[in-house]
């Protein structure tokens, strides 16, 4: 696109020397005042084609800045997002929870430029690169399902728990016995008693997103680096990093 931009700016400059020659060519050789040229309309013609050329050339020239600046956001986006999975695949080995500041793509770049690069890769490459970034926004979606969900799901345990909690001291209250029962402690007991069962390690009633973790390691397995690839090397001199 470089190269094809500048034959195009020295064919304009060769074009309008060509023209300013063959003008003073019939102007010397005819004995053709600029005058009388100038009334048989040739300047708005000339300058028609010149203005057109010179537009073309400022179009392609922006046409390129946007391919190599579209060029380098993907190649960014896709180092970003390739560093990020092997934090979380590290962080995953240790403790499941993760949170958005793992995202892998924000911009999508591909998705909104990839016309662009369609006469750059072949198949397979684009092929690749639509799975890279298909695998990475699969990835986000659930994991920002299994961020929004957790807090929800945390504030409905608090919400029945006291619920609960206040049945058990009504349910006490109510004790038919006599002042020798020390109805608190019996509180405290019921009460030790449920939130084992209720919010314990080993709880059965203990909540985890399983779905969402499952999709997430999916996305994971099927995610492999690629900017060290052709796709990587094509994109890097596409951009000119």
């Amino acid at each position: 696109m470089r190269n094809r931009s500048n034959y195009l700016l020295i064919l304009t400059v060769v074009l309008l020397i060509l023209i300013l020659l063959t003008i003073a060519g019939w102007s010397l050789a005819y004995h053709v005042s600029w005058a009388w040229i100038i009334r048989l309309n040739l300047v708005s013609p000339i300058s028609t084609i010149l203005v057109g050329m010179i537009a073309y050339y400022i179009y392609s020239v922006q046409k390129r800045d946007f391919k190599i600046n579209a060029a380098k956001i993907i190649f960014m986006e896709i180092c970003e997002a390739e560093k990020k999975i092997q934090e979380v695949k590290t962080r995953l080995d240790k403790n499941p929870t993760i949170d958005d500041y793992y995202l892998l793509i924000s911009i999508d770049g591909w998705r909104q430029n990839k016309y662009l690069f369609i006469n750059d890769l072949v198949d397979n490459e684009l092929s690749m690169l639509d799975n890279f970034y298909l695998q990475c926004r699969v990835f986000d979606e659930f994991l920002m399902r299994q961020i929004n969900i957790i807090p929800r799901h945390i504030d409905y345990r608090l919400e029945n728990l006291q619920r609960i909690i206040a049945d058990i001291a009504k349910e006490t209250a109510l004790i038919d016995a006599d002042d020798k029962t020390d109805k608190k402690k019996i509180y405290k007991e019921k009460i030790r008693k449920f939130t084992d069962m209720f919010i314990g390690d080993d709880s059965p009633y203990t909540y985890t997103p399983r779905l969402s973790e499952t999709k997430i390691r999916e996305c994971l397995s099927a995610l492999s680096p690629i900017s060290t690839t052709s796709i990587g090397i094509k994109l890097k001199q596409i951009a000119r990093v």
